[in-house]
């Protein structure tokens, strides 16, 4: 196991994440979640934009670049 798995492991452990023996694709409620808290970062991005006028955030979006 390379340390970026371990990482991932014990962040699981910590947060009482279920560790499945395989990859698998989250449940259905679950996709919709993360789909919607997804789409809530990118408007809090716009929101910080608009307020600040930091275009190069919305150039590159919330990806660090």
């Amino acid at each position: 196991m390379s340390d970026e798995q371990r990482m991932v492991a014990e962040f699981h452990r910590a947060f009482d994440i279920v560790i499945g023996s395989l990859p698998s694709i989250p449940d259905v409620a679950m996709c919709a979640l993360r789909v919607k808290l997804l789409i809530a970062v990118a408007q809090c991005d716009r929101h910080f934009v608009a307020t600040d006028g930091d275009i190069d955030v919305v150039a590159c979006g919330s990806l660090g670049y």
